[in-house]
């Protein structure tokens, strides 16, 4: 997740807040997807009570991430668009 994590929009990729621990964020996020069956093929949008980052296209917070699990089960994720 490091193109996330860099604090800056510049390089046209949604950031992580700088006080959220994105790889944990993101393995409790593919948890959540796995309990409640949000997988749509190999990605999740998963929702959480708060902002955790900022959009990049929008310059907005938002509360949510995408979740990406490859074919050997490791998972990667954005901050993805808010919800409305």
């Amino acid at each position: 997740m490091a193109p996330h994590a860099t604090g800056s929009l510049a390089g046209g990729k949604s950031q992580f807040l700088h006080r959220v621990n994105e790889r944990q964020l993101v393995l409790d996020a593919a948890a959540y997807a796995d309990r409640a069956g949000l997988w749509v093929g190999n990605k999740a949008k998963v929702p959480f009570e708060s902002p955790v980052g900022v959009h990049a296209g929008t310059g907005e917070l938002t509360n949510v991430v995408n979740v990406y699990r490859n074919r050997n089960g490791f998972v990667h994720g954005a901050p993805a668009s808010p919800t409305p």
